[in-house]
């Protein structure tokens, strides 16, 4: 999808991308340069995973912020990935 960038360097994401992507308003990403391309990423909060019960739960130190379904699936993914 075409878009510009207006004088403030802002740009919009298409609702149809927002939507795909998992991003919803006021929601921090990570935006970085590589190989020539514009890379925009949810920005993944911090945890650490404390035992619950029989289970171990992610848990921030930010009262305010709650985790996406989509920043667990990261989660749970990294934590997988890890040997």
């Amino acid at each position: 999808m075409k878009t510009t960038i207006d004088s403030a360097g802002r740009v919009v994401i298409p609702k149809s991308i927002r939507s795909q992507a998992g991003l919803g308003a006021g929601q921090a990403v990570e935006i970085t340069f590589r190989n020539g391309a514009i890379l925009i990423e949810p920005s993944l909060a911090e945890v650490r995973l404390e035992k619950v019960g029989p289970w171990l739960v992610a848990v921030t130190d930010d009262e305010d912020e709650s985790l996406s379904t989509l920043e667990v699936e990261d989660i749970i993914q990294d934590l997988r990935s890890r040997p």
